[in-house]
């Protein structure tokens, strides 16, 4: 039987198990689980959430007007934030710890 190779819908990633691929979207992609793992149990074809692919985003030009919509974006945002309470990325970002919770005994 031939090794299956599973591709994740929205990066690069591999797995050879669909628990597998399951686990990597739910952890990586966790905006877009909700609305894959629906599809997935329901036969529906995955389109929103999806990044497009590069040979279909468009021309150039679409692509560097999209990239200074998302740049000027930022710098309002970024100069909102300074403006409430101080310059922007001194705070380390919070890490969550993922899995199961320790049994207490």
């Amino acid at each position: 039987m031939p090794k299956q190779e599973l591709q994740c819908p929205f990066c690069p990633k591999t797995s050879s198990r669909g628990t597998g691929l399951a686990s990597h979207i739910r952890g990586a992609h966790p905006k877009q689980y909700p609305g894959w793992s629906k599809a997935r149990k329901g036969g529906r074809a995955i389109t929103e959430g999806a990044p497009k692919p590069l040979a279909s985003a468009g021309s150039f030009s679409e692509i560097i007007a999209r990239l200074d919509r998302q740049r000027s974006a930022i710098e309002s945002a970024l100069s909102a934030l300074r403006a409430v309470g101080g310059a922007a990325g001194t705070d380390a970002p919070v890490k969550r710890k993922r899995g199961r919770p320790r049994k207490i005994q």
